[in-house]
């Protein structure tokens, strides 16, 4: 399986902490610039989130606008990085709010993929790949960068196998050579 996906240039915090992003928000910046300036800032992140993964849309219709809004004030509180994690804190924080009760396997396995389609398309490390776990899982999910980078990264959702992930939350391991070869050894994605 392969996903793609818009690339994040990361939080403009300079642009968003001068605009009031709280009054955003709650409604709209006095000014139409300053308005179109900050939407146009958060549209990359709303498409980062829900064209990865769009059963996410169903969990507030139309456009899942409340749950946007309420994800990014959380993020921007938080400090949390526009990075390949984006999408595990946005299920971490489902889990906190009112649409926990609505989540299912499947919403799970898509934000963890979606979050491996984002490390394999841009980490530059030597690592070919990544394995993440979630304790609720049944499976492991993993992403290898595409040969020499060139085409789609590839996923795939695979038996954990002798990896076990017992820990609340998520976790990772970074793959140097395929076949995958963690030998169980997984690390929190997120520290507490």
């Amino acid at each position: 399986m392969s996903v793609r996906y818009i690339s994040a240039q990361g939080f403009d915090r300079s642009t968003c902490n001068a605009l009031s992003l709280h009054q955003y928000l709650r409604g709209y910046p006095l000014t139409a610039r300053r308005f179109i300036r900050l939407d146009n800032n958060l549209r990359v992140y709303w498409h980062t989130l829900f064209d990865l993964c769009p059963e996410l849309l169903k969990l507030d219709p139309p456009e899942a606008e409340t749950l946007f809004r309420a994800f990014m004030r959380h993020a921007i509180k938080r400090g949390l990085a526009a990075d390949w994690r984006l999408h595990l804190a946005l299920y971490r924080w489902l889990l906190t709010s009112r649409y926990a009760e609505s989540l299912t396997e499947e919403h799970l396995e898509t934000v963890m993929l979606a979050a491996a389609s984002l490390w394999c398309d841009n980490d530059r490390s030597g690592n070919l790949g990544i394995a993440i776990a979630h304790h609720q899982c049944a499976g492991l999910v993993v992403g290898w960068k595409a040969a020499a980078g060139k085409g789609s990264a590839t996923l795939d959702v695979v038996p954990p196998g002798p990896v076990r992930w017992s820990e609340a939350g998520f976790g990772c391991g970074l793959l140097a050579h395929p076949p995958l070869s963690l030998d169980g050894a997984l690390a929190p994605v997120f520290r507490r």
